[in-house]
C-alpha cells in the first residue's frame, strides 16, 4: 500500500492514511511565510505530532510503497524516527 512519508527537520514520519496532505502543506507554507508557528499532524504510531516550523526547516513529502502487515504493526511498534545530525 502507498503511504505518505514526511521528513521535517531531519525526522521522518509516515502520515496517517486520512491525513490531509494538501492542508498540511498549506499550514507549513503559512508558517514559513508569516513567521514561526507550530504545525500539527497525525503520524502513524505516534499520534499527534507538533513541530515548530520556521523558514530554515527543511520539509519533504514523498509517497512510498509499504506492506500492509507492516502498516498494521505501526500501532504497537511505531516506525523509527530518523534523526540526521549535520
Amino acid at each position: 500500500m502507498q503511504v505518505v512519508h514526511l521528513q521535517i527537520d531531519g525526522q521522518s514520519f509516515f502520515l496517517e492514511p486520512d491525513e490531509d496532505v494538501d492542508a498540511l502543506e498549506s499550514l507549513i507554507l503559512e508558517a514559513v511565510r508569516e513567521g514561526p508557528s507550530f504545525v500539527r499532524f497525525r503520524a502513524a504510531g505516534y499520534g499527534i505530532v507538533s513541530v515548530l516550523v520556521t523558514p530554515r526547516i527543511g520539509v519533504r513529502f514523498d509517497t512510498r510503497e509499504v506492506g500492509e502487515d507492516e502498516v498494521a504493526d505501526w500501532s504497537s511498534h511505531p516506525p523509527d524516527i530518523d534523526i540526521q545530525f549535520e
